[in-house]
């Protein structure tokens, strides 16, 4: 059930905000999102199996991430992706596609949820 919070907290906050002036055809205003829609920070925590916790705060307007594991906290800048999402810098790096979630540093996996 936190994975299925967590995945829904980062889809609605990673979502880009979009309007249109375009009308329906009955004449009323058509359904848009702003951004007021856009939580500009989105926190979760993710347990893995051997009972790490990862927490995680995304700032959707600085498109960054702060990461905490083990009492280190690990700034990252988020990365362009056609699906998923994928955030790093120059030792790290976090990726989430499909419902699987990885951590890297310096390439070889440290924390991860799913196959």
């Amino acid at each position: 059930m936190k994975k299925l919070i967590f995945y829904g907290l980062l889809l609605a906050g990673s979502l880009s905000a979009c309007q249109s002036n375009d009308r329906a055809t009955s004449g009323e205003d058509t359904a848009t999102l702003n951004e007021q829609d856009t939580p500009p920070l989105v926190t979760a925590s993710l347990t893995d199996t051997s009972g790490r916790q990862l927490d995680l705060v995304f700032d959707n307007e600085a498109g960054t991430a702060v990461l905490t594991l083990d009492g280190e906290t690990i700034h990252l800048t988020q990365d362009t992706m056609a699906s998923g999402i994928r955030y790093s810098n120059e030792h790290y790096v976090y990726s989430e596609h499909q419902g699987n979630v990885t951590l890297t540093k310096d390439g070889e996996p440290i924390f991860r949820i799913g196959d």
